[in-house]
Formats: C-alpha cells, structure tokens, sequence
C-alpha cells in the first residue's frame, strides 16, 4: 500500500470523455493528509481542466504531474508569476514580503535540511517567480511533496485548477 503521507487525488470523470473540449467541471477527491486540515483525506472539490482554465489565483487548488511521483498531486498556489518569494534565515517561506501561512494561520516554516530547493530558486530567479511559474504548497506548515521539496512548477504541468476551498 502506497504511503499516504503525501496527498494524492483520484480524479473522478463525472461526464462522458467525448466532451471534453466542453472543458466541464469535475469532481477531485482528495488522497492523503498534506492538504489536512484545510481538506481531509476523501474530501471533494469540482475542478476545471487546466487547459480551459483562467488565470491561477494565490490560494486557488491545482493539480499537477511531477517526476517524483506515479499520481498527480494536489496543492495551493501560495505564490503566482511576479510575485517575489524567499527563505527567511528562520526558514519562514516569505511571499510578497509576508509570511506565508497555512489555513490555521501557521507560517510555513522549512528545517534546515529543507530549504535548499527553494533558496536555489530564489538565488537563480532573484526573488521573483518567472512567467509560468508557481510555488505551491500543502497545507502542512513543514512542507510536502510540493515546492518545497521539487521545486517551482511550470503551469504546462498543471492538469487539473479549482478556486480556493
């Protein structure tokens, strides 16, 4: 069985394939805990097809592919393109000059053995998230499988965007 320390969706067709290009709705269950407590292991929500969606908003769900893992996953978009971002020597993760906090209002604040992904994007980018690009988080305030550990991810691996829960 498949550690569910990470968050991992089942995302659920709810219409025929063949309308797709009608770009409806669906319905995303959640898998796992990163997303807790802001939404539960089996918990809902209706997603659009990235491709039919807008312009992702800080705090807006999206659901991605990665290379670290077989599912897609799903997290928060805590900071968007043009946004300035950084590790605090404390590792608070800082967005537009604030803390970044989780839904209970925790900042998210990464051990020292889990800020050199983010400090080297912070380095190369000199603070700001280039066109495309996102830093999206859980909702654990000690990071998961998310921009903490993988990195700023490209909108053209999005799959799946709904508005913020």
């Amino acid at each position: 069985m498949r550690n569910f320390c990470f968050l991992f969706i089942v995302i659920l067709w709810l219409c025929d394939p063949a309308f797709a290009d009608d770009c409806p709705a669906r319905l995303v269950t959640i898998r796992g805990e990163s997303l807790s407590p802001l939404l539960h292991d089996g918990a809902s929500v209706m997603m659009e097809p990235a491709s039919c969606a807008g312009a992702v908003q800080r705090g807006d769900l999206v659901v991605f592919r990665t290379g670290a893992r077989d599912l897609p996953v799903i997290k928060i978009a805590k900071a968007v393109p043009g946004d300035r971002f950084a590790v605090a020597a404390d590792g608070t993760i800082h967005v537009n000059g604030e803390n970044a906090h989780n839904s209970t209002g925790t900042p998210y604040t990464l051990p020292p053995s889990s800020r050199a992904v983010l400090e080297s994007y912070q380095r190369n980018y000199k603070g700001v998230l280039p066109a495309g690009t996102y830093l999206l988080l859980g909702d654990g305030a000690n990071g998961t499988i998310d921009s903490t550990r993988i990195g700023l991810i490209h909108r053209s691996d999005f799959i799946m965007v709904g508005g913020q829960p």
